[in-house]
């Protein structure tokens, strides 16, 4: 996969210096956590591409990845500061009150195909989320990344941020 042990950290450092040049609020990822919210929740960490925009701006997550070959291969990468990798099912390991969750369930939803960067991902990914247990757990802020085209993940009110081909479903549990 990635030769680089450092490689995380690096994009962590480059990605800070982006922040730094541009407003967080360029980023439709950032513009979900409200400013007072200090940990996130990664319930679908994947590659980690979403946690390291929450730790470049500032912020302590606690990932959760459920596929056991991806877990293996990110955490050779680890530790990195503010971030607690956890293997298993955030849906069911997680309290009953969260602050901030975000979920990233992508490959659930896409047919088409993917970027090749994406392609092993996709390969080693089976993400579905108990939507049922979810609506039982008393969250927040509930952040669900969809492509625009779907239709809404929950059938709740909820809020949208959007990105140029996704959007940010913003839900309050």
């Amino acid at each position: 996969m990635f030769n680089n042990k450092n490689l995380f950290k690096e994009e962590i450092f480059k990605r800070q210096l982006y922040l730094k040049q541009q407003s967080y609020k360029t980023i439709p990822l950032l513009k979900t956590v409200p400013k007072h919210i200090k940990q996130v929740v990664d319930g679908t960490a994947g590659l980690l591409e979403d946690s390291l925009w929450f730790l470049a701006r500032g912020l302590s997550v606690h990932a959760f990845e459920k596929n056991p070959y991806i877990f293996e291969k990110i955490s050779y990468y680890l530790p990195i500061e503010n971030l607690t990798y956890t293997f298993g099912d955030s849906i069911m390991l997680l309290e009953d009150s969260i602050e901030f969750l975000y979920l990233d369930p992508f490959f659930e939803q896409k047919k088409s195909k993917s970027p090749k960067n994406m392609d092993w991902l996709k390969h080693h990914s089976h993400e579905e989320i108990n939507k049922e247990l979810l609506c039982k757990k008393q969250i927040q802020h509930l952040v669900i990344k969809r492509y625009k085209h779907l239709p809404s993940f929950l059938e709740k009110n909820h809020d949208i941020i959007y990105g140029n081909k996704i959007r940010f479903e913003l839900y309050s549990l």
